[in-house]
C-alpha cells in the first residue's frame, strides 16, 4: 500500500492538519482520476464527491448511509411500502434465528460497503463461519479503513446486522437500478446485471433511452427491456432526495414490484473513474456549484 495512504489513513483519525489531508487526497486523487483536482472550487463530479468526503459534514449522510436507519427515512418520506422485507435485525450475530429463516436470504452488516451475504440454499451455509465473518465486520470501522479513510459519514454508522429477503425473478439476480439525482431529479440510471457471473451496466436516460456516454463497466452488447413501473421508479427517486444537491438511490424491480436498496453519498468512494472526461464534466455541471 502507497505510503501516502497509509498516513492519510491515520491522518483521517487524528488530529491533523486539514491541509495535509487535502494534499494527501489530491495526490490519491491524481493517481486514479489522472488530472490535479480543485477541491476548493471543484466542476467536475469526481470534484465535487472529494469535496463531500473531505468538508461537508450533513449529519443525514450517517443516517442515509446506515442500511438500518436509512429505511426510517424512507418511511418518514411515505415510501416504507417500497422497502425490501427485512427478516431480521440486531447488534450480535449469536442471535441470529437461523432455523427461522427461510432456505434463501441476504445478510447485511449495516456500516460499509460490500459487507454482504448471499445465502441460496440454508443447508450449505454454516452458521458459525457466518457469525465469525459478521463479527470481523462489526468490530472494523469501514470508514476508516477504506481508500484514504476519507468517507466521513461511514465513521459514525453504528454498527449492526439486518437479514433481508432474497429478490430473484424467473430463478436469476434481479437487476439493480441505481438513480444518480441532481436537486431532486433524477438525470440518469445505471442499470448493473450479473453482479454474482460478469457484472456489466447500462445507462439510461430518465426516460429511459440509452444515456450519450457510457458508465464504467458499461456493455453496449447487453440488453435490458424498461421495466414494468419505472416512470414510478424514478418519482420515488425524486421524492427520497429531493432534500440534497446530489444523492444516488439504489432500488429492485422485481416483475414490477419495486424496492428500495439503498442511498450512496460516495458513489465509488470517489474512486470511480469517468471515461471520458466530459462525462465527469457533464455531471459535475448538474450538481448544483458549492
Amino acid at each position: 500500500m502507497p505510503a501516502c495512504r497509509l498516513y492519510a489513513r491515520y491522518a483521517a483519525t487524528k488530529s491533523v492538519s486539514s491541509q495535509v489531508m487535502t494534499f494527501l487526497s489530491g495526490v490519491e486523487f491524481l493517481m486514479v482520476h489522472h488530472y490535479w483536482p480543485n477541491f476548493i472550487k471543484p466542476q467536475k463530479f469526481s470534484e465535487k464527491i472529494w469535496r463531500r468526503m473531505l468538508f461537508d459534514r450533513n449529519q443525514q449522510y450517517i443516517e442515509l448511509s446506515d442500511k438500518w436507519r436509512m429505511r426510517s427515512y424512507v418511511a418518514s418520506k411515505g415510501a416504507s411500502e417500497y422497502l425490501v422485507p427485512l427478516l431480521w435485525h440486531g447488534d450480535d450475530p449469536n442471535l441470529i434465528p437461523f432455523d427461522d429463516l427461510p432456505e434463501k436470504f441476504v445478510v447485511k452488516a449495516t456500516h460499509g460497503r460490500d459487507y454482504n451475504l448471499i445465502v441460496q440454499n440454508k443447508k450449505l451455509v454454516d452458521p458459525a463461519s457466518v457469525r465469525l465473518q459478521l463479527l470481523k465486520w462489526l468490530q472494523t470501522n469501514y470508514g476508516d479503513t477504506f481508500g484514504l479513510g476519507t468517507e466521513w459519514c461511514y465513521r459514525h454508522v453504528r454498527p449492526s446486522i439486518i437479514i433481508e429477503e432474497f429478490l430473484e425473478e424467473e430463478g436469476r439476480f434481479v437487476a439493480d437500478y441505481k438513480f444518480w439525482c441532481f436537486s431532486g431529479r433524477v438525470e440518469c440510471a445505471t442499470v448493473h446485471l450479473n453482479r454474482q457471473e460478469k457484472h456489466v451496466t447500462l445507462t439510461f436516460s430518465r426516460d429511459f433511452e440509452p444515456y450519450r456516454f457510457p458508465f464504467p463497466l458499461n456493455d453496449p452488447g447487453q440488453r435490458v427491456c424498461r421495466p414494468p413501473g419505472f416512470n414510478k421508479m424514478v418519482s420515488l427517486a425524486e421524492t427520497l432526495t429531493d432534500d440534497f444537491d446530489f444523492m444516488r438511490v439504489d432500488m429492485y424491480n422485481v416483475n414490477g414490484r419495486i424496492m428500495i436498496g439503498e442511498f450512496t453519498v460516495y458513489p465509488g468512494g470517489g474512486y470511480l473513474r469517468f471515461v471520458p472526461l466530459e462525462l465527469d464534466s457533464m455531471l459535475g455541471a448538474m450538481w448544483p456549484d458549492l
